[in-house]
């Protein structure tokens, strides 16, 4: 389960984010793969976010809301069979990053699932695909950042955590709201 990494063949440590991927220059969706999915996994689930957003916008903002992605390593595409979540611009789909004042830091957090999640597509959002954070036994975040200065430059900081199946949901569930989202972010 420590293979389980969440990649982009567009953006390298240091390198530069493809232009097109901005939410005002072509708004595409960044190449992304997935590898060392864990054995049991029946679904996997994404979702990119601006935690830098807070200060702007008053909230972490959400890009991306992506759930019962074919557990198949290689590529990772909204074209496969997938469901979309609404975006904090109102809409389904991808919302690429958009900074309104300063560098933010986008993150993009994929999850290995247990089970397929019964949510309906165009409507769910962020915290519907986080209410099944007992079913995560593996996660792994990729880290860009993006200069208002139309500059983009990407840093990869990757995480990621694996759960032995004998540790319980509810244990699973703390740690990775606890440790992941707060303390790393």
């Amino acid at each position: 389960m420590g293979d389980f990494k969440l990649t982009s063949s567009a953006f390298e440590d240091g390198g530069e984010i493809p232009r097109e991927c901005g939410y005002k220059h072509g708004n595409e969706e960044p190449p992304l793969s997935s590898s060392g999915i864990p054995e049991g996994t029946k679904s996997l689930a994404l979702i990119m976010d601006d935690p830098d957003a807070m200060e702007p916008a008053g909230k972490v903002w959400v890009h991306w809301v992506v759930w019962d992605i074919l557990n198949i390593d290689g590529p990772l595409s909204t074209k496969r069979i997938c469901k979309l979540g609404t975006t904090d611009f109102g809409k389904v789909g991808y919302g690429g990053p958009a900074p309104p004042d300063k560098r933010h830091t986008y993150v993009f957090k994929l999850y290995a699932l247990d089970c397929a999640l019964k949510l309906a597509a165009g409507e769910s959002t962020k915290a519907d695909v986080e209410q099944f954070a007992p079913y995560i036994f593996c996660i792994h975040l990729l880290m860009c950042i993006l200069h208002i200065q139309n500059i983009f430059l990407a840093e990869i900081a990757l995480f990621s955590t694996s759960f032995p199946r004998f540790f319980s949901r509810e244990f699973k569930t703390a740690f990775i709201f606890s440790n992941i989202f707060f303390n790393v972010l």
